[in-house]
């Protein structure tokens, strides 16, 4: 049955990943090293009527685009039998991609509608970017043949970041890239247990 607030939204995620990795293993160290490339495209929505009686206006927000480069070694230590020890260090460089219309803002670090100043058109071209340093460090001891201690920590960041108007994902969710004025998502995990 057909209303008149019928309509389809498409919405969507394009990713692309390119990893290679290289692994040498010598009497007890274990040392891994790579680099990485991701390249994101985000289609935020396109809305259109659905029916003969939809009173839906076609509506769509412009894709974004972006690439995540990554460089990393990792390293694992067996100091004992029961005893080993890992540490690494990752670079990711982030950059978001125009083409896009940016607003220009009174006070950049307040942003406001009724605060514009203007719009700025940037081509092909890389509008934000951010570089950051991913340290990690852990350490296992064995107890016995089927227990071990682990204990650790590990820096990471998230350059893509899903919207909602709700506590629980759902099909109108938003996907959104780090911006001029979306900040990537930063974490410290530290981490202790019995396996």
């Amino acid at each position: 049955m057909a209303g008149s607030d019928e309509s389809k939204l498409k919405i969507g995620n394009k990713y692309f990943k390119l990893k290679e990795n290289l692994n040498y293993n010598h009497q007890g160290l274990n040392i891994d090293a790579g680099f990485s490339f991701i390249n994101y495209i985000v289609n935020p929505g396109q809305l259109e009527p659905l029916g003969e009686v939809s009173v839906i206006i076609p509506r769509s927000v412009k894709e974004e685009k972006a690439r995540e480069s990554a460089l990393y070694t990792d390293a694992t230590f067996t100091l004992s039998p029961r005893l080993s020890v890992s540490g690494g260090l990752r670079f990711t460089l982030y950059q978001y991609l125009g083409p896009r219309d940016i607003f220009t803002y009174l006070d950049p670090e307040h942003p406001s509608v009724d605060a514009i100043t203007g719009t700025e058109f940037n081509g092909d071209q890389i509008l934000h970017q951010e570089g950051l340093l991913q340290p990690r460090l852990s350490a296992r001891y064995l107890i016995n043949a089927s227990n071990s201690l682990k204990g650790g920590y590990a820096r990471t960041s998230q350059y893509i970041n899903q919207i909602s108007n709700n506590d629980t994902p759902t099909p109108t969710s938003l996907w959104q890239l780090t911006n001029h004025y979306i900040p990537s998502q930063l974490s410290h995990k530290f981490f202790t247990g019995l396996f």
